[in-house]
């Protein structure tokens, strides 16, 4: 049914029954069953060829002809065509051109496919013109084989040997490339031979003792788990609907399941990992296919499991994403605006109603934070570029989110003011502040946002409302959208405290109210969180007004004496009521030298000298430090303490955050739990204790931080001053 389109009749009614077709051809999720199928109906095409000697002079259905490469795109858009509508193409050659946009396939291979497509089909219209029927096979006499080669614009002396050579390097690229996609489990078997260790391990008549010393031998701490959890791996589940041939697969691929698990950088925690993953996939056959087909996968869950329990826990809960999180396209390590966008909005089209679109946000979230936290794992991105991609997706969320809410209003119609007799639409902005606003959200973060409206009026639906009401009512359904908790989890949690009057003000501002706050009421606390502010959603008029009282309120005068010593208080405060810090027990955001450090000395001299260079007016913290720097503010070295110290306490944050499966700033635990967090940051693991390393590095880190904090906001702050 790929190539399936209407030619007569009812076109309507076509087009009708395809589209009821589309759940049954493109499936939901990567159903890599698929490709072993349709392996054996090639064996089967060959099977019969080899039967009726016609192997080689088969265009169509023989090695390397057109078939092979119909198989080859088919293969593809049923398993990725189901999350990825633009691949549903009838035409082979802009398939491929779809194919190789996607980054399924490279540009060489589409490439060569293209051209031998392009010759393969020729020649096959040359040979049907001349036999007036339809037929495939090439020429077996000597001059009929040159007839067809002139035909086919070989017109030199050595026309038949020319395109003999011609048609057989097109058959064996064609070749070479199918085969790659239909690459036979047991040969991918042989090439990756377990050691005799590992086969013992999962030996079911192993003495229990020798196997526990085996696996404390191999860095495992609870050595009577482990060996429980190993009982998943020798014989698969106990319980669940597993087929014979699910069973058949999972002894293939234990044994170099368990050396990736073994090589994780916690073991324990991978074995614990990959025993419930076990139990969850139990009855799913297409999970089953796509680790016998790709080893890669293997590997790829061995280290997630031995790394993140966030990670896990999202995978564990949602099996379906393991297709996604090994698709080609998790090679893409940024991804940008644009992608995320085309890509929600084409899945939360497909769903049917209201509760599935929840549902798909969710999904999405999920699987972007599996693709990010894969490629951050594998330190294949920055931290900058971590938390770059990290806050796209949650603008890409707000987005679309808001799209929802607005829909499930319709009834109140749209917000209308007048002006001059005339009638306009009037609109809600979205305002990200803190990590949202700087674009340097981690793992767990929420989003602290403002809701800002522009003008006063009412609704112009069935049921009117003011534009207040209806502008609240939005907010509170986009709040409800993205963090009331459905089967599939939430998308974000979010944060309106730092509205005017915070939670006793009211959720939604107008912009009119907005400005009277900050001009009369707001504090040095609240223009220094404006520091952060940026409009991340909302209309053109409406995000340039509010932009422009933002730089007013931040930057039109610059910050005295006062307002340095009332920043000061604010950090001591969060250090001593907040962080609680004893020795040998960090915080590592408020704690003494911590990442609040740096912001609160960035927002200190955006605000004293925002006003006279407005280089400074950003809200990324890496960002003003580095014009800071530039402008002589403070010196290259104080620059350099301040930006790497930020971005090794990110980082650290960024593991912890992986590492557990909720927001934690703690740096505190035993030796063990200190090795392997060390470990996970890419310390040596050759050192006996690696934990203690990154203690000292913390430590020197944070003294440093603290050292240039005393001197630009503490006691030695007025030396400093004179300076710059």
């Amino acid at each position: 049914m790929l190539k399936a389109r209407p030619v007569a009749g009812s076109r309507e009614l076509g087009e009708q029954l395809l589209q009821t077709l589309i759940p049954f051809v493109y499936r939901k999720y990567l159903d890599y069953t698929l490709i072993e199928d349709m392996k054996l109906m090639k064996q089967r095409i060959d099977a019969s060829l080899t039967r009726n000697r016609e192997g080689e002079i088969n265009l169509k259905l023989g090695r390397g002809g057109i078939r092979e490469i119909e198989f080859f795109i088919q293969a593809l858009q049923l398993v990725y065509a189901g999350k990825m509508p633009r691949l549903r193409e009838r035409n082979s050659l802009i398939a491929l051109e779809l194919l190789a946009e996607a980054k399924l396939i490279s540009d060489d291979d589409r490439q060569q496919l293209s051209e031998a497509y392009r010759f393969l089909r020729t020649v096959e219209h040359r040979i049907q013109v001349v036999q007036e029927r339809q037929t495939h096979s090439l020429p077996t006499k000597e001059d009929e084989l040159l007839a067809l080669a002139r035909r086919s614009g070989f017109l030199r002396d050595n026309a038949l040997q020319r395109f003999k050579e011609t048609l057989e390097q097109h058959r064996q690229r064609v070749a070479a490339i199918f085969g790659s996609l239909f690459h036979s489990r047991d040969e991918q078997l042989q090439q990756q031979q377990a050691k005799p260790e590992i086969l013992y391990l999962l030996d079911t008549k192993a003495e229990p003792d020798l196997v526990k010393d085996m696996l404390a031998e191999r860095r495992l701490e609870d050595v009577d788990r482990a060996f429980e959890n190993l009982a998943m791996l020798r014989s698969g589940p106990v319980r669940g609907n597993v087929t014979e041939r699910n069973r058949r697969i999972h002894a293939q691929i234990a044994p170099p399941f368990l050396q990736a698990l073994l090589e994780a950088p916690d073991p324990d925690m991978a074995l614990t990992h990959v025993e419930r993953f076990l139990s969850v996939i139990s009855g799913r056959s297409s999970c089953y296919a796509l680790l016998a087909e790709n080893h890669d996968a293997l590997r790829l869950l061995a280290t997630l499991f031995g790394t993140s329990a966030f990670l896990s826990k999202i995978l564990i809960s949602h099996p379906e994403l393991l297709e996604s999180m090994v698709a080609h396209t998790y090679a893409s390590m940024v991804k940008p605006r644009e992608v995320m966008d085309e890509e929600l909005s084409s899945l939360l089209l497909q769903a049917e109603d209201f509760e599935e679109r929840l549902d798909v946000l969710r999904r999405y979230r999920n699987e972007e934070f599996l693709r990010i936290g894969l490629n951050d794992i594998h330190g294949h991105l920055r931290q900058g570029a971590i938390a770059s991609q990290l806050s796209c997706l949650a603008e890409v969320c707000l987005e679309e989110a808001y799209r929802l809410a607005t829909t499930e209003l319709a009834r109140f119609g749209r917000p209308r003011y007048q002006d001059n007799g005339q009638f306009h639409s009037a609109s809600l902005a979205i305002v990200g502040m803190g990590k949202l606003g700087g674009e340097e959200l981690n793992y767990h973060s929420d989003l602290d946002i403002i809701f800002i409206y522009d003008h006063q009026g009412y609704t112009d639906g069935e049921k009117q409302i003011s534009n207040h009401e209806y502008f609240a009512k939005l907010a509170q359904k986009l709040i409800s959208i993205l963090s009331t908790a459905t089967r599939e989890g939430y998308v974000y949690k979010l944060d309106t405290r730092l509205r005017p009057s915070g939670n006793a003000g009211p959720l939604v501002t107008s912009l009119e109210s907005f400005l009277a706050y900050h001009r009369t009421e707001a504090q040095v606390w609240e223009r220094q969180a404006m520091a952060k502010a940026r409009v991340v959603l909302g209309e053109p008029v409406l995000r340039s007004s509010i932009d422009a009282v933002i730089r007013q309120m931040v930057y039109g005068a610059s910050l005295g004496e006062d307002g340095r010593q009332e920043i000061h208080r604010l950090r001591m405060r969060m250090e001593n009521e907040i962080a609680k810090e004893t020795a040998g027990s960090y915080n590592i955001k408020t704690g003494r030298g911590g990442m609040v450090d740096v912001e609160f000395i960035a927002q200190y001299l955006q605000l004293r000298y925002g006003q006279r260079y407005p280089e400074l007016r950003t809200q990324n913290t890496v960002v003003a430090l580095k014009e800071i720097q530039i402008l002589g503010i403070i010196s290259e070295q104080q620059a350099d303490t301040l930006i790497a110290g930020y971005k090794f306490l990110r980082k650290l944050e960024n593991r912890l955050r992986l590492l557990h499966d909720h927001s934690i700033n703690d740096l505190a635990g035993d030796q063990r739990y200190l090795d392997k967090l060390a470990r996970r940051l890419a310390y040596d693991p050759q050192l006996r204790h690696p934990g203690e390393a990154l203690l000292k590095d913390y430590e020197a880190t944070t003294e440093g931080i603290r050292d240039v904090f005393e001197r630009i906001l503490g006691e030695l702050a007025d030396g400093v001053e004179r300076e710059c």
